[in-house]
């Protein structure tokens, strides 16, 4: 089983004028997905509230999805970005860019095997 932690998710565009509201769904070795954080959202412009420090623990056995959406309150919601990591990304401290050019959104996620601190 592999550790890995989302350290951070950095905001370079946004999906639309203004702020995202962002939250991250991710899914376990193809199982059912959860959100984080469980209620709600982090707003995220390129200018403030940047970077959204998470540190969520993901543990897998070979995969884990990760991907960005922004809460609508009027329609669905908005697909950001994903970024699908294997076992052996759980090892390094990296910078994937997780973006929808539909959406003109642009973020990158920051995962590593520690909390960063």
């Amino acid at each position: 089983m592999a550790t890995m932690y989302l350290q951070s998710v950095v905001c370079i565009d946004t999906s639309e004028s203004g702020k995202d509201e962002v939250y991250v769904k991710y899914s376990i070795d193809g199982g059912s997905s959860k959100t984080y954080p469980s209620s709600g959202y982090h707003s995220m412009s390129g200018d403030e509230y940047n970077p959204w420090y998470t540190n969520l623990k993901l543990e897998f056995d070979s995969t884990v999805e990760i991907k960005l959406y922004d809460k609508d309150d009027v329609s669905s919601d908005d697909l950001l970005g994903s970024h699908t990591y294997t076992t052996d990304d759980a090892q390094y401290t990296e910078s994937q860019l997780a973006m929808n050019s539909d959406e003109g959104s642009r973020y990158v996620l920051v995962t590593g095997p520690t909390v960063k601190g």
